[in-house]
């Protein structure tokens, strides 16, 4: 089998690379990609093998990574020299933190460094003699906090990844990752004082199963997001209480003029929806006027300003059925309704034929990602440009993840020139330098349009500024003339080192 030859490959306590371990196994075989890709399914399917400690490209057998140090653990006085140092905004964002008692939520303009405010956080804490717990959202996160910590503390404290539910966490390591799913289930054995709970993407945490995670035995708490309000109030609820409030708050303005991100080219680009497709806008659009009034009949109290989303996604748990009983049944028609009318819009044909006309643009970037909010419009999109000539692919939930892997390798290589994703590449996965992002469905979600924009906002080698484009369908809630990113856009414009829109037609096609 695969799996025991690659074992017996690394047995010797090697550490090989996916194309290393391909080629070692079949040295003439002129398959080579595919080899590569069976490798790859293999290690990441099973326990018996796990990421390098260091760099987390290559692979041994699970707790035999010869970059895994445990013998400088004695030395009294560690100096961890790969520390990096921090910009000012993070030493003042760090002091703010002990301030209010090593407690509090940090919210920074993604790509501004907000892990390294944790590093030395969790640096902190491990020198006093107490432990860290990071909890974090998603498995292509935790692999990349692991190399992130491996490479800052691995030869003077020990760092592991919870694998599983296993309730093993503060008996030996010093720090661990965990994913939220499986830490918010575990029984930890948090003892003694002096514990750091760190939490990227707080706001994942805003819910009633994901709070589970915030454990009261932990001291010092800290919480990462580049967006910490959640339309449903959770941080209200959940976060707030459990942190304490925002004790730092990092912008776009400021990232930009202290040089710690990217400039980049904001255009607005108008689509002009074909008459069929126009037909179907409005078809939606009177079925979710008809049940927005019949929602505001029947919850029968004032709604302030901002709050709507909120009261209607409790509405739609149920929170307010001794109101009126049928509240409930119309706030739920009333989500699916607006849900359709998005999805409808993320699928319009004139924005693929928009696409086309990019087809320039995205062979002058480096690199291009295009994000929609559905699997289909994703893959529509990398069809679409396949048919221009252009190396896309897509990628989502729906994508296995040595595949997933696979495409982001392939996109770091220069292999694929476009990544079309709908929510997957949002939050914590490191892509390689991109030049070009490509909004092919504008939403009314700060959040999401933060999360975007961060995907092209590292800083580049030459300096160059990065080109973010968002297609809007005009005439419709998309379009800024209609209060589309009211509360975000003027941020985005100040921000940005140039900012254009282009057309503004109100006639549908035929």
């Amino acid at each position: 089998m695969l799996s025991e030859s690659l074992a017996k490959i690394l047995s010797n306590g090697r550490c090989l690379t996916a194309d290393e371990l391909a080629t070692v196994r079949t040295p003439r075989r002129s398959e080579h990609g595919a080899t590569r890709q069976s490798v790859l399914t293999t290690v990441m399917s099973l326990s018996t093998f796990e990421q390098c400690w260091k760099t987390g490209e290559a692979w041994s057998l699970a707790g035999q990574c010869p970059h895994w140090h445990r013998d400088a653990l004695d030395d009294p006085e560690p100096v961890l020299e790969s520390l990096p140092s921090m910009f000012a905004w993070q030493t003042e964002a760090l002091v703010a933190w002990h301030e209010a008692g090593s407690r509090g939520l940090i919210e920074a303009v993604t790509g501004a460094g907000k892990s390294m405010i944790a590093l030395h956080a969790i640096h902190e804490i491990v020198l006093s003699g107490g432990r860290a717990l990071v909890v974090v959202p998603t498995i292509e996160l935790q692999a990349q906090w692991l190399v992130l910590l491996q490479s800052a503390f691995a030869r003077r404290f020990i760092v592991e990844k919870l694998l599983d539910r296993v309730a093993r966490i503060y008996t030996e390591p010093h720090i661990v990752v965990a994913v939220i799913n499986s830490a918010r289930d575990g029984s930890f054995s948090v003892t003694g004082n002096g514990n750091l709970l760190v939490v990227d993407e707080v706001h994942r945490c805003a819910s009633p199963v994901n709070a589970r995670v915030l454990d009261d035995r932990f001291d010092y708490r800290l919480g990462l997001s580049a967006t910490v309000a959640r339309p449903d109030a959770g941080h209200h609820r959940y976060l707030e209480p459990y942190f304490g409030p925002i004790v730092y708050r990092y912008l776009y303005a400021e990232a930009v003029h202290d040089n710690v991100v990217a400039r980049f080219r904001l255009t607005l680009r108008a689509v002009t929806m074909y008459r069929d497709e126009w037909d179907g806008y409005l078809e939606l659009g009177r079925l979710v006027r008809m049940l927005h009034r019949a929602f505001l009949s029947k919850y029968d109290l004032p709604i302030p300003d901002g709050e709507f989303v909120a009261v209607l996604i409790k509405a739609c748990a149920g929170h307010f059925s001794t109101r009126s009983p049928e509240l409930q049944e119309v706030a739920i028609k009333l989500r699916q309704a607006l849900f359709q009318r998005r999805t409808f819009l993320d699928g319009l044909r004139s924005k693929l034929d928009e696409l086309a006309r990019l087809v320039p643009l995205i062979h002058r970037a480096k690199r291009c990602l295009i994000f929609g909010q559905t699997i289909a419009s994703a893959e529509a999109s990398a069809a679409a440009l396949l048919q221009q000539g252009v190396r896309a692919a897509s990628i989502h939930s729906g994508t296995p993840r040595s595949l997933r892997r696979e495409q982001l390798y392939r996109f770091e290589r220069g292999d694929l020139e476009v990544l079309a994703a709908p929510r997957i590449l949002h939050e914590g996965i490191d892509v390689p330098e991109v030049g070009l992002a490509v909004i092919a469905t504008a939403s009314s979600s700060e959040r999401q349009l933060i999360q975007r924009l961060g995907r092209i906002l590292r800083r580049k080698p030459d300096g160059s500024a990065a080109q973010l484009v968002v297609l809007f369908a005009s005439g419709t809630v998309e379009d800024p003339t209609f209060g589309a990113q009211a509360d975000l856009l003027p941020q985005l414009i100040a921000s940005a080192k140039s900012f254009e829109i282009l057309g503004q037609p109100s006639t549908p096609m035929s």
